[in-house]
């Protein structure tokens, strides 16, 4: 027996046996051997393997006696036919048995996985598995591993897994490997030692993904007989936030024999409203009461109930669960309400009195939400204004208040003034709101209903929806003077978000004529103070939207203050993978052996991913070296969210060439090309492309939008009809710029050339800009995007323009007062960049605060079909993705009563 060794050690010193086992005896001395350091380095194995010959599992070492892996891996039957392996080639100089790491994943990823090239692919794993270098061989193990699992040789899972525990140490994957496949095979010992390894060597994971843990302890328990288990299983029901390994140990404990029903029932309607499967939930729901009923019932029960029946619209059936928290209030049960509004008002009556049990609460709410989706909205209007008194919480008062707001607004938009003194919804707003003549009565009470209601929410932030839909309207029905009345009614009572709009929108109305703060002099000099006091706050604010700040800059022809922090650095050459000046003092790559041969072996994407793992990394100087050395790769996405990270951890000033992989020039002669075509100046073409697809050249939207550009296939094909272009790939840069700068040109030229409409056309179709522009009339384009009924279009324009600005300060010397002219006015650019540069800031204003951190990059935007006929279809831009950041990539969330919506009180809308 040999000992002293490591495993990997000992099965280098038993390689011959190995040969002998796989029918390559003889071969040890066909190979060729080139030293490099410690290795030496088979090149070249000419041979076929025999039937039924397997590489051996790996030797299990004392760190592994938790964890008792099975024997070899079954000898395949003798009548499967005979593999012969291709010649493994000459491994290149320097390289070592790595190299049968990366042949093998080029292998795997070209997707020609015959029975024959299977195995193949998987003995040059195995070879890279016992033979590699270190970070190779860790990488092959997990693999070979991953693909006996999807291959279902669950014996060989448990054998690969714990091999590599055994070699390379603790690994949550691994255990969570033999965790799988001792489940599938019935080896539950197996199981219990790799969760009681996993608890004991990795702690911290172990406490973070318990739920996981737990799945695995307790099925391996149930497997064995064991069913204490069961108690601690059923305390998933008083967890508010349920997860997918909690839904499967919920499903577990509910099918055991002697289970309370009623618990069960509540168990499997959690796990189905986890999984979406809303139908059950709700029958489980039904067929869980009493338990349901039950006095100290967790909150979130009840609301999985209730939103199980709204999710599928079985509003009756909803409100016949809901109503039995409230026997009094209701006739005999199974019995129709032929009052929902007197059924309201004793339930409303019945929760005033005393301490409302928060169950109770609860119930009420999905009650209001239940008639509301019925369309009982007297009742719901009723129910809702009574809740908001007697909430649990903050969050719970303003879930009630919202859903109230939300249905008396409808209920005044569509009434007539007869219809108000007998509309039991709107009976508090004439005791709240102002008295006015019948014949002004809709606006008034509007404006009324939003001022009672701004007293009492709690977070204006979960009103911004409303609040701002309502000024959207304002704006398409021309009241410019009603929108500064919102304004001055309920500014001090609006979230920060929205403070800031509305400073810039009534900057803006009053410094164009349309609304005015002193009628008896429009326009006039107390006019042009208020616009110019109100961009300048937008300005000192530090924590306003950026564009409204850039957007306010532009107004008093200012710099806006993130470009402040971006350098110029037109007509410098593009940096290389060795960075800038002074690169030299970054950390070397050599410690990152996967990345660069993953790089040397045309594994880009995987070598991407790799470099993504080090973001945050305590050393920033080795996160500033990737990104340059992925973006002189082409890696552009991955190079732009490390040099952010190393811009925001203070290496901006230092190599300021960081910020050109931000906002890089990439592809410079396929996007000059396209952008020439239809005359855009480049700066703009980048900032598209950019804000798309963020420089992935196949990126594919969930709607079918392909490439940098995100273009539907439809489309390229039209406007690729009219280039007279034949033959073209969307995945290939220069014929997608190409088609995608062509018809961003077709919208200019149809828009009257104004580039922000464009954007909305390409963005939202160009049936739906017409009905816009119809609309709003003449309104300037920073204007007619705040009236846009859709809040996706409204930010990717954002996103354009900030990233244009950016682009044209650091590579094409432009003015933003310029860029801004021409993106919002349409007013040609200069021959040449002969503007003087704008002063950091005029005064009385306050100087601006440090310049923001480099914004999160835009994974795309999220289509949005037009409604109307159009002789281009428009592109579908790439899928949607929430972004954090205050310049360009600010979150894109839907606005509106969502389900899912959740209040700071974990009440959902």
């Amino acid at each position: 027996m040999i000992t002293g060794f490591s495993p990997r050690l000992k099965r280098l010193v038993l390689f011959p046996a190995f040969l002998t086992l796989i029918g390559l005896s003889g071969a040890w001395s066909q190979i060729d051997k080139v030293p490099t350091g410690d290795q030496t380095t088979p090149t070249t194995i000419q041979t076929t393997a025999q039937p039924g010959s397997e590489l051996p599992t790996q030797a299990q070492s004392p760190a592994q006696e938790q964890i008792q892996a099975p024997g070899p891996s079954p000898i395949p039957a003798p009548n499967q036919p005979e593999i012969s392996f291709q010649d493994l080639g000459t491994v290149p100089e320097g390289k070592g048995c790595e190299v049968w790491y990366y042949e093998a994943k080029k292998l795997e990823l070209a997707g020609q996985l015959s029975l024959t090239n299977s195995t193949y692919i998987d003995f040059l794993y195995r070879l890279a598995f016992v033979f590699g270098p270190e970070a190779e061989a860790k990488e092959a193990g997990r693999t070979l591993a991953q693909r006996a699992l999807k291959a279902g040789d669950q014996a060989s899972v448990i054998s690969l897994a714990s091999s590599w525990i055994g070699d390379f140490g603790p690994d949550w994957e691994m255990y969570g490997l033999i965790s799988a496949a001792g489940l599938a095979t019935g080896n539950y010992r197996a199981v219990l030692d790799a969760a009681a390894a996993a608890r004991k060597n990795l702690p911290g994971t172990a406490k973070s993904r318990i739920s996981e843990l737990s799945f695995y302890e307790y099925s391996a328990r149930n497997g064995l007989g064991d069913s204490t288990w069961t108690a601690l299983a059923f305390n998933l029901l008083k967890t508010a936030n349920l997860d997918s390994w909690g839904a499967k140990t919920l499903r577990l404990a509910a099918a055991l024999p002697g289970v309370d029903s009623g618990q069960a029932e509540l168990a499997l309607m959690r796990a189905d409203f986890q999984e979406k499967k809303y139908a059950s939930a709700a029958l489980h729901a039904a067929n869980s009461l009493p338990a349901l009923l039950a006095p100290g019932l967790a909150r979130h029960l009840i609301s999985e109930a209730a939103r199980s029946f709204i999710n599928i619209d079985d509003f009756t059936g909803g409100i016949a669960v809901m109503r039995r928290y409230f026997p009094g209030a209701f006739g005999a049960e199974g019995q129709d309400d032929p009052a929902p509004a007197a059924s309201a008002d004793r339930v409303a009556a019945g929760l005033s009195s005393g301490v409302v049990e928060e169950r109770l609460w609860v119930a009420a709410y999905y009650l209001a939400r239940l008639w509301q989706g019925k369309g009982d909205s007297d009742a719901a209007a009723i129910l809702f204004l009574a809740l908001t008194e007697s909430a649990p919480s903050g969050g719970d008062s303003d879930g009630a208040l919202w859903n109230w707001l939300d249905i008396t607004l409808k209920r005044i938009a569509a009434a007539d003034i007869e219809d108000f003194s007998s509309s039991p919804a709107l009976a508090s707003i004439q005791a709240a709101g102002p008295s006015v003549p019948s014949s002004q009565a809709r606006r008034p009470f509007e404006l009324g209903t939003l001022a009672e209601a701004s007293q009492r929410w709690k977070n204006p932030s979960s009103f911004d929806d409303l609040v701002d839909g309502y000024n959207r309207s304002l704006l398409k029905e021309k009241a410019w003077n009603d929108a500064l009345a919102l304004f001055t009614l309920l500014g001090p009572r609006l979230s920060s978000t929205l403070q800031t709009r509305f400073l810039y929108l009534d900057g803006r109305l009053v410094e164009l004529g349309l609304a005015t703060t002193a009628p008896s002099d429009k326009g006039g000099e107390i006019d042009k103070a208020f616009s110019r006091d109100n961009f300048g706050k937008i300005l000192t604010d530090s924590g306003a939207e950026e564009y409204y700040r850039t957007m306010s800059a532009w107004r008093l022809e200012i710099a806006p203050p993130y470009l402040l922090a971006l350098p110029d650095l037109s007509g410098k050459a593009e940096p290389n993978a060795a960075g800038p000046d002074g690169a030299a003092s970054f950390s070397t790559l050599s410690a990152l052996p996967l990345i660069d041969n993953y790089l040397a072996f045309d594994l880009n994407d995987l070598a991407s991913a790799q470099a993504l793992k080090y973001l945050g990394s305590a050393d920033k100087s080795l996160v500033a070296s990737l990104a340059f050395r992925l973006s002189s790769e082409g890696q552009y996405y991955p190079a732009l969210r490390l040099a952010r990270d190393a811009v925001n951890r203070g290496l901006g000033s230092q190599f300021p060439e960081l910020y050109s992989l931000i906002y890089p020039r990439a592809w410079p002669e396929v996007v000059a090309e396209g952008a020439a075509i239809p005359g855009i100046p480049e700066a703009l073409a980048y900032a598209i492309i950019r804000s798309e697809s963020v420089f992935d050249p196949t990126s594919v939207s969930y709607a079918g939008a392909v490439g940098l550009t995100q273009l539907m296939p439809s489309t390229a094909s039209e406007t690729a009809r009219g280039l007279k272009m034949t033959n073209y790939s969307l995945t290939d840069p220069r014929d997608n710029v190409r088609i995608g700068m062509t018809y961003y040109s077709y919208m200019l030229n149809r828009f009257g050339g104004k580039p922000v409409r464009a954007m909305f056309a390409y963005n939202a179709g160009p049936g739906r800009m017409q009905t816009w522009a119809r609309e709003s009339g003449e309104l300037p384009d920073d204007l007619l995007l705040e009236t846009l009924s859709i809040a996706q279009p409204r930010q990717y324009a954002k996103n354009i323009i900030q990233a244009a600005l950016a682009y044209g300060k650091l590579h094409y010397a432009i003015q933003p007062q310029d860029l801004l002219e021409y993106l919002v006015n349409a007013t040609p650019l200069p021959a040449a960049p002969l503007s003087a540069a704008l002063p950091a800031m005029p005064l009385p204003i306050s100087p601006v605060p440090a310049a923001p951190q480099v914004p999160a990059e835009p994974a795309g935007q999220t289509t949005v079909q037009s409604a109307t006929a159009s002789p281009v279809p428009s592109p579908a831009p790439s899928p949607e993705t929430p972004q954090a950041s205050q310049e360009t990539e600010q979150a894109i969330s839907s606005n509106g009563n969502s389900d899912q919506m959740v209040l700071e009180s974990g009440i959902t809308r």
